[in-house]
């Protein structure tokens, strides 16, 4: 069970894509290699199966892991990770240590998130190369047993929570669990198939690459026209010239600044404290797209808003984030971004001022209005 869940979380990522959030990230973990306790792996009473900590032994070993990877949608996470280290577990009379090097193709799922904190599955697998030491002990000493070297797949899955600081980086925590196929992993291959090992970790994620220019919103002032043409002056009907002089029409001052909406072509909803695109949003969006792509003389004002849940700059983001989302998804369509117009508004603006659920739900909203 616990391999099909790793490898369906790996395999996700290909049967997904779409409804591209567009970011890389770069993270680095920072935690402890346990060598767990499994009963089930103890080759028999008198020889149970090693584990970090027995007896209250100091022999956890840090680590450092270093991952990439790209977000196929913005809950997905399809990315590679290193890492290398060391690791030591014992029993009654024997200890073992050893140093291995992992590489893994890993996806991470984020299961919900509201007001930046989220909760997220993973899992994956790779390969790994290992060396380890055995060594019986003595009153008087140690004395070396065997040593193992190899290579082998692994495989891991586990959890985490995450909590978003702000659009460029993003801290977790994460406990994984992974299974080595190869029982030499700890310095002896006595026939069980696998060893285990515990990774408990704090990250980092640091976000780029990802966020399109979004169009100016811009003020225009043109100057007066000035118009030069002759006129003829006639003085005492006597004598006639012709002078030029200068007729100053003076043209009114025209800005073009987004109006405060009225009525609009279209809404787009969001849930809580999410930028996520829903499946009928997605739809709108299409309608939209053959709207635009028939009638070329529209351009679209975007509209981002939010609820009062939260404070005002985070709620300002999240608009910006929903608005940003809705203009993504329609350029990736094919429209021009010279068609748009953008605002944020976050919780200022709103819709509905009832405080009640219909009334926050009315302002979690991108609004979509077409201009002539």
């Amino acid at each position: 069970m616990q391999k099909i869940l790793a490898l369906i979380l790996a395999f996700t990522p290909f049967f997904l894509i779409g409804q591209v959030k567009g970011d890389y990230t770069l993270r680095i973990n920072s935690g402890m290699v346990f060598d767990e306790n499994h009963p089930d792996l103890d080759i028999d009473e008198h020889s149970p199966d090693f584990y970090s900590e027995y007896n209250d032994r100091d022999d956890v070993k840090n680590a450092f892991k270093l991952s990439g990877g790209y977000y196929l949608k913005d809950n997905l996470l399809i990315a590679l990770s290193y890492m290398n280290s060391e690791i030591a577990g014992s029993n009654d009379i024997e200890y073992w240590n050893g140093e291995f090097t992992e590489t893994s193709l890993f996806a991470e799922y984020e299961l919900f998130e509201k007001h930046g904190l989220g909760v997220y599955a993973t899992g994956g697998g790779g390969r790994i190369d290992f060396e380890a030491f055995r060594n019986l002990m003595l009153d008087d000493g140690q004395v070396p047993l065997n040593s193992y070297s190899g290579t082998s797949s692994k495989y891991q899955y586990g959890g985490g929570i995450t909590y978003v600081v702000n659009d460029m980086f993003k801290l977790n925590v994460e406990l994984s669990r992974n299974i080595v196929n190869h029982d030499g992993f700890d310095g002896w291959d006595y026939g069980s198939g696998e060893d285990r090992y515990l990774y408990k970790s704090i990250g980092i994620s640091f976000f780029f690459g990802g966020a399109r220019e979004v169009p100016e919103i811009i003020e225009i002032v043109e100057d007066p026209v000035v118009i030069k043409e002759p006129v003829i002056i006639v003085e005492d009907t006597i004598e006639v010239t012709e002078e030029v002089i200068e007729i100053v029409i003076e043209k009114p001052v025209e800005k073009i600044i987004l109006p405060e909406p009225i009525e609009y072509n279209f809404t787009i909803f969001f849930d809580s404290d999410s930028d996520v695109l829903s499946e009928s949003s997605v739809n709108i969006i299409s309608e939209i797209y053959q709207l635009l792509s028939s009638d070329t003389d529209y351009t679209v004002v975007l509209g981002g808003h939010s609820d009062s849940d939260g404070n005002e700059s985070y709620n300002l983001a999240l608009s910006e984030r929903r608005t940003t989302k809705v203009f993504n998804k329609l350029l990736d369509s094919g429209i021009s971004a010279d068609k748009f117009n953008i605002i944020f508004y976050g919780e200022a603006n709103s819709l509905d001022d009832k405080l009640t659920d219909e009334g926050k739900g009315n302002n979690r909203v991108v609004t979509v209005r077409f201009t002539l």
